[in-house]
């Protein structure tokens, strides 16, 4: 299948419980080259998640020290039981909220994600709007509230599903897929990893 300058098609039948005919991507990357998108590696998104944490940490702990009286990050570790757990959870969850959901509906993608060449596409082919990433980190949300229960079964889904789908995913009906640059000499056949990967699924 050819990729143009305009936008990426990738096949897919049989996501989950739902009939995908085509996965679309609107993407910046190709002016002279064409491209290669596959489901993005598990491996991949949990770097890709570290990485926006460590950008989000710096962020929450200046939040903190302005918003919060006597804020001391090393008493949340200390002890779990003061009232700086509560407050610092509700700051990392703002900050969160405002960061996924902004870069995903604008961008489709994380600064983590976007460093690893990664985007969230619906998995109807349907242009990624702002309440689909509103649905995404609600999910998420819920799940920090029951003890990183959602985190811990996302992992679990992520190295077991063939479409590498977590829970909010799954909820939000989105791909992770990952886009690799592919000169164009090499173009037949070059998005094949990614039909494959999802007919198995």
């Amino acid at each position: 299948m050819f990729v143009s300058a305009a936008g990426i098609r990738v096949s897919a039948v049989g996501i989950g419980t739902f009939a995908v005919r085509s996965v679309r991507l609107i993407s910046d990357f190709m002016m002279s080259e064409t491209t290669r998108v596959q489901i993005a590696p598990p491996l991949l998104r949990i770097v890709a998640f570290l990485v926006d944490g460590l950008i989000l940490a710096p962020v929450n702990l200046v939040i903190g020290l302005l918003l919060i009286n006597d804020f001391d990050p090393t008493l949340v570790l200390k002890d779990p039981k003061s009232g700086q757990l509560f407050d610092f959870f509700l700051i990392g969850s703002v900050t969160q909220a405002i960061y996924a959901v902004s870069f995903v509906s604008l961008i489709q993608a994380t600064p983590g994600k976007l460093l690893f060449r990664m985007r969230i596409v619906r998995a109807d082919g349907a242009r990624l709007l702002p309440d689909t990433a509103i649905l995404r980190y609600v999910v998420v949300f819920v799940g920090n509230l029951l003890y990183e229960i959602e985190f811990i079964i996302s992992i679990f889904l992520m190295f077991n599903d063939p479409a590498r789908r977590t829970i909010h995913d799954r909820v939000a009906r989105t791909l992770v897929v990952r886009i690799a640059r592919r000169p164009i000499a090499d173009a037949p056949g070059a998005v094949q990893d990614a039909e494959e990967k999802t007919e198995d699924a």
